[in-house]
């Protein structure tokens, strides 16, 4: 039989009709029903749609928080990445489609499954009674790395996946201080592509040359990932970033881009955040929490096996991975728990130890983020919201992004209602510094 090509249109025409609609709204509801998340995404972006039209776009930013306004328990502490991955995994299962420069329901003829616009919004009223899910597996475990240097991944399986995904955004901007193992990057992404030997192809780009040439080459069939850690400065990335989205791969080869940003460029961070889009997307390196640190306990000898020793951990440490390694290094050494713990708080007390954390989490590297967290400490240390905080951001030309900046870094912390604060163990590591500074 030859094949048919069958058009949008005829898509459309299929989902115009009641019979096979209701169907299919069956098979909806049952999608929506996986993860509580989706269904209050498809439920916000079906009220967009009421409200301002079905063809108006919607950054993943954008639909973030407005999610957060109907689901706040549910959509808090989640992360840009991890908000990406979910939306994509609706695209994945056919609720959601990614047009450049935003994000959409996949057929107008969706939008009748919701109902009115009280419907809707009754529906999303409802969700603020869900219990928020604990989040999966994938996107707490951290593969050990086998080089040198015997340490953890600091990207989650889940984030090398997207970022090796052959249906990632054209860009991905990776995120990170050598606090959470930004040096790493690169052996942790090309160790998970050793894995997929034959379907994906890291290429890294040491210089703007090389980087050109790797944007227009490739096997047909493959997915190829061009991997660039530039040390250029500034507008460099603007252009890295721009290079790739006018530069078209070959026939027959997909490809994206992932670029690694350390905090030597932290001032640029602010304005990396704000353009992320359907082309854009942001992975950021993270601390530790108690989940992920049950994952990483596995790969511990003879310490931190259980719920109590590792909740201590994580109070010591905040979960910056520089500390949980070094706690890591000290079991391995036959160090017992209550030894490496008390090791650990004393080396923060000291004006060496606290020194160490605050150059790996790279704050210095920008003085006007470091002059607003220390204005935000000094404005409390209870939660605030994200517009409050804003407020005080002088001088920036995107006051948001300048606190996001904050948070992706890790020295703000995400409280259950979605208020930041100032993270406890690096203030108090800068405080430590500030106070040598002033005597």
């Amino acid at each position: 039989m030859l094949p048919v090509h069958v058009s949008d249109d005829d898509v459309e025409a299929l989902l115009g009709d009641d019979g096979l609609t209701q169907q299919i709204f069956e098979r909806f509801r049952l999608t929506l029903r996986l993860d509580p998340r989706y269904r209050v995404i498809a439920y916000t972006m079906a009220h967009q749609a009421r409200q301002v039209g079905y063809e108006k776009l919607i950054t993943a930013e954008d639909l973030r928080r407005e999610c957060q306004t109907w689901w706040k328990a549910g959509f808090a502490q989640l992360r840009p990445d991890e908000f990406r991955s979910l939306i994509e995994e609706m695209a994945g299962l056919g609720v959601l489609t990614a047009v450049s420069g935003g994000w959409r329901l996949r057929s107008p003829n969706l939008l009748r499954m919701f109902g009115t616009v009280e419907q809707i919004e009754e529906a999303l009223i409802e969700a603020d009674m869900e219990t928020p899910p604990t989040g999966f597996a994938s996107q707490s475990a951290r593969r050990r790395l086998e080089g040198e240097s015997r340490t953890n991944s600091p990207l989650s399986e889940a984030q090398l996946a997207e970022l090796l995904s052959n249906a990632a955004p054209p860009v991905q901007l990776v995120l990170g201080s050598e606090a959470c193992g930004v040096s790493h990057v690169e052996e942790s992404i090309t160790a998970a592509a050793a894995t997929l030997v034959g379907t994906v192809e890291v290429v890294h780009a040491t210089d703007r040359r090389r980087y050109r040439r790797l944007l227009a080459s490739g096997t047909p069939g493959q997915h190829v990932v061009v991997l660039s850690a530039p040390a250029a400065r500034g507008e460099a990335f603007d252009e890295a970033i721009e290079t790739a989205l006018s530069t078209l791969p070959p026939d027959r080869v997909t490809r994206s881009v992932v670029l690694v940003v350390p905090t030597s460029n932290l001032s640029r961070w602010p304005n990396l955040l704000a353009r992320q889009d359907a082309d854009v997307a942001v992975a950021e390196l993270r601390r530790y929490d108690a989940r992920s640190l049950s994952a990483w306990a596995l790969d511990v000898p003879n310490a931190f096996q259980d719920e109590r020793t590792r909740r201590e951990l994580l109070e010591v440490t905040a979960g910056w991975p520089c500390l949980v390694h070094r706690a890591a290094t000290m079991a391995t050494t036959g160090r017992v728990t209550p030894e490496i713990l008390d090791d650990l708080r004393a080396d923060l007390a000291t004006p060496e130890g606290a020194a160490r954390l605050i150059a790996d989490i790279g704050l210095e590297n920008a003085p006007e983020l470091a002059s607003l967290w220390e204005t935000i400490a000094e404005f409390g240390e209870s939660p605030e919201r994200l517009e409050e905080l804003a407020s005080l951001a002088d001088g920036f030309s995107d006051s948001r992004s300048a606190v996001e900046t904050l948070r992706a870094l890790g020295v703000l912390d995400v409280a259950p209602d979605g208020g930041l604060f100032p993270e406890p163990v690096a203030l108090n590591a800068w405080r430590v510094t500030r106070s040598l500074g002033d005597s």
